[in-house]
């Protein structure tokens, strides 16, 4: 669909729910197959990612749409592939649920983790921005991932459909272009403990604009190795940093929770370092 279609379809920000669908299975993958469905329905209007996400002007105004537009709610396994570099960019998600990494990878197996997708997240962007992509990059669960999948028309429909749809796309969109650029900068000048201190304080930062985070402590399911990939650092250096940031009390990862001991001085340590 074009955009200027996309526009006439939602005139004035009317809900479009009545031209919400196109056939499931349009895109090619058979779901059943790759994914477990998820029984029961998560409801649109109650749901409390909807608001977080890149269509969170046209779900609060038209949730059965969305609901309409939904082609299925999908659980993936804990390190499952969800989407491969170089396939056809067919279907787009919004994680619900969990987290995943997006990464890419090069021919002697080493990794380079590009972003980390948490529940409110939309992926593949390419997907959403144009046709006839193919991915990037691959999306592999981190931990288990509940996700609800759409088609690239549909998912444009809602994103580009009205004035504060398009603004809210674009606030997401600079977003990610700012935290994409401080993450180079991080890796091209940054000490180890710096980008550590970056990249806790973001998480920390998302958690919270979510709800999703309770005090100084929330789940933080990234191995060392996940943390070495993305920050451009081997395994044994953030294992270093992590123990001596643990001994100075500044913070500490435990079962799959980190608890921030001192963001005061966390904080101070990613600005100076």
């Amino acid at each position: 669909m074009k955009e200027t279609e996309i526009a006439a379809s939602n005139v004035a920000g009317e809900c479009d729910c009545a031209n919400a669908f196109t056939p499931y299975g349009a895109h090619g993958l058979n779901f059943e197959k790759a994914f477990s469905v998820v029984p029961g329905e998560i409801n649109c209007a109650t749901c409390p990612i909807g608001p977080l996400t890149i269509y969170g002007p046209y779900i609060k105004k038209c949730p059965e749409g969305v609901c309409a537009r939904r082609k299925a709610v999908l659980r993936a396994r804990p390190h499952q592939l969800i989407q491969s570099a170089g396939d056809p960019a067919d279907w787009v998600f919004t994680v619900f649920r969990g987290w995943a990494l997006r990464s890419m990878h090069f021919p002697d197996g080493r990794r380079q983790v590009i972003s980390i997708l948490l529940p409110g997240d939309t992926g593949p962007m390419e997907a959403v921005w144009a046709d006839g992509q193919r991915f990037h990059s691959s999306v592999r669960a981190l931990t288990h991932v509940i996700m609800c999948t759409f088609s690239p028309e549909d998912m444009r429909a809602m994103v580009f459909g009205s004035d504060a749809q398009r603004a809210r796309a674009a606030e997401i969109a600079l977003r990610h272009k700012t935290r994409t650029e401080r993450r180079l900068a991080d890796i091209g000048r940054r000490r180890a403990i710096g980008r550590i201190a970056h990249l806790v304080l973001d998480v920390d930062e998302t958690l919270r604009e979510r709800g999703m985070s309770r005090g100084d402590e929330f789940d933080f399911p990234l191995r060392q190795e996940d943390i070495a990939d993305m920050l451009g650092l081997t395994k044994a250096h953030v294992n270093r940093t992590l123990v001596a940031l643990r001994k100075q009390a500044i913070l500490e990862i435990k079962q799959g929770r980190l608890y921030l001991l001192n963001r005061q001085l966390l904080t101070e340590i990613a600005a100076a370092n």
